[in-house]
């Protein structure tokens, strides 16, 4: 009995220092966080991870966690011109946890001219990465960030019931993603005329020492 106690506090307290916090931010068009989830959601490592890329590649812009909490935590967005470069924050939000809020910072989730990615967020901690799945059809766009080495995964992001992003650059441009037969694509549209009909294949390998944006994965799930 002794030994045996033994064995089980020395396993609790290896579980207990190899638990990880994933902080998610769950999209909503619902300013109280109800009904399905609509926009681009994240769910983002919490152990001092100090950049992951954003999903589009404007700037080489990235985000990062600082000073979580049980009640808050900080999010920090980055935009700088060298692709493996991540200081000097541009912008930050903090957010609750347990509570649905705007979703905050402009760069991280909108482009330059206010075109919103979701609304507002459902803010949460679990000891898992939270994202969507379609049930093996494959029709849900995953994004998953690694570190620049490409050796640990910092983070996700999908799209949840939305299918277009806006050009943060151009107010008349937007994409229209999607999965077909297990293939991510991005199609180029525009305001006035609509979608060009030349879909691209966006699925993506983590590309290491090169940049943030490239050290990810684009599948469908």
């Amino acid at each position: 009995m002794y030994k045996t106690s033994i064995i089980l506090v020395i396993f609790c307290y290896i579980s207990l220092c190899s638990a990880v916090d994933w902080y998610n931010f769950r999209p909503y068009n619902s300013t109280t966080c109800t009904g399905t989830m609509y926009g681009v959601g994240y769910s983002i490592k919490g152990d001092n991870i100090p950049c992951t890329s954003n999903i589009e590649g404007t700037f080489h812009s990235t985000t990062s966690i600082i000073t979580p909490s049980n009640t808050t935590i900080k999010l920090q967005y980055y935009s700088n011109s060298q692709p493996k470069l991540c200081s000097s924050p541009s912008l930050n939000t903090v957010y609750n946890l347990n509570q649905c809020q705007d979703a905050g910072i402009q760069g991280f989730n909108a482009g330059i001219n206010s075109l919103w990615y979701s609304k507002n967020f459902y803010v949460n901690k679990t000891s898992t990465p939270y994202y969507p799945t379609s049930g093996g059809a494959e029709t849900n766009i995953l994004y998953t960030m690694y570190n620049l080495a490409c050796t640990t995964i910092t983070g996700y992001a999908y799209h949840v019931g939305y299918t277009t992003l806006n050009d943060p650059n151009d107010p008349n441009i937007y994409y229209r993603y999607y999965c077909e037969g297990g293939v991510p694509y991005r199609e180029y549209c525009e305001q006035a005329w609509g979608c060009d009909g030349y879909p691209q294949d966006i699925s993506q390998s983590c590309y290491p020492n090169y940049s943030f944006f490239l050290a990810r994965t684009v599948t469908c799930v």
